[in-house]
């Protein structure tokens, strides 16, 4: 390739190294090499039987300005993508789009703010290729790691986190159920997994949760919602502390406007209501000496029903225990 390293250019190194050993065996080993223009009496024929293989240089097939000045669709990344058969993959999509805009329509980073201009890959990368003209090398070792950071996160949203959910699905360890929140259904999904990304996962528009209950393998129970949604979480918050005094044998010495109030209720360690990350967490990502809850999943499933119910003032039972507005828990005999 050129000496001045392109983002298309990157993203096709990135795209050979990590998806071209069936095309091309060893090349996960290659070497890189920068060249102006080709060998005197080569062409790029002759330099891929020797193995090299050359992107956007000599009107090779990975050579996108072979296609002539009015293409605006595929840039050499794409050239390549296709070649390798790549180019469907959803965790490469986003990474296809910025090369090909960069590289065709110069629109490397949209935005007007000037930060924004001064911070984008496609800003620093010229200010890596001024600062190392005579390294090109060093440039791509750089810039590769963000590119590789960048497809790693896209793989785990588009390939890990489904597949993972599957499996949660398949094993019985997740739970679907719908709740009014002031006359609008809220899907809500309640899963048993320690692995954190699955909240925001499920959160998003693939999957579409609004209020998201995760429960990690020690027991603990976390609340995250959709912010999107402005859920109020208050009335939850009171009711998931009530039934959990309950159930702990503590005798909280607060009212009940008290214990809607953001933040942790004096006496009761286990439960933590953010109101500023619309949150309620017991223990959170990291319990450490956070008491895991008792709470059941038929619980749960009820408690949510009626905590964002706002409008409802109908008790919640438990088996012999139910809840009332302004009563506190009350055992039934």
């Amino acid at each position: 390739m050129f000496p001045k390293v392109q983002i298309d250019t990157a993203v096709s190194y990135f795209l050979l190294k990590n998806f071209g050993e069936s095309k091309f065996p060893g090349i996960g080993q290659a070497g890189l090499e920068f060249w102006t223009e080709l060998p005197d009496g080569k062409n790029t024929d002759d330099l891929e039987k020797e193995g090299f293989i050359l992107i956007d240089l000599g009107g090779g097939r990975f050579d996108h300005h072979g296609l002539g000045e009015a293409n605006k669709k595929y840039s050499s990344s794409h050239l390549i993508a296709k070649y390798l058969e790549v180019a469907g993959r959803k965790d490469l999509r986003r990474l296809l789009e910025f090369a090909r805009r960069d590289d065709l329509e110069g629109k490397g980073t949209i935005s007007h703010d000037p930060i924004d201009r001064a911070f984008g890959l496609s800003a620093l990368l010229t200010n890596l290729n001024k600062t190392f003209s005579d390294d090109p090398k060093k440039v791509m070792n750089l810039v590769l790691p963000m590119i590789v950071g960048h497809y790693i996160e896209e793989n785990r949203r588009y390939e890990l986190l489904p597949a993972e959910y599957q499996k949660l699905h398949q094993d019985g360890k997740v739970k679907i159920f719908s709740a009014k929140h002031f006359g609008n259904d809220m899907k809500v999904i309640y899963f048993e997994s320690d692995n954190n990304s699955l909240a925001g996962h499920l959160r998003s528009s693939m999957v579409g949760a609004d209020l998201v209950i995760q429960r990690l393998e020690t027991g603990h129970v976390n609340f995250v919602t959709k912010q999107s949604r402005q859920i109020r979480l208050h009335k939850l918050a009171r009711l998931v502390k009530l039934l959990e005094a309950e159930k702990n044998n503590i005798t909280l010495e607060v009212d009940l406007a008290e214990l809607e109030k953001p933040g942790r209720t004096n006496g009761l360690d286990h439960w933590f209501y953010d109101a500023r990350a619309n949150t309620l967490q017991n223990g959170g990502i990291s319990p450490q000496k956070i008491p895991p809850s008792l709470l059941s999943y038929e619980e749960l499933e009820q408690i949510v029903k009626k905590g964002l119910d706002i409008s409802s003032d109908k008790p919640i039972n438990f088996g012999k225990s139910k809840f009332s507005r302004g009563r506190g828990v009350v055992i039934l005999e």
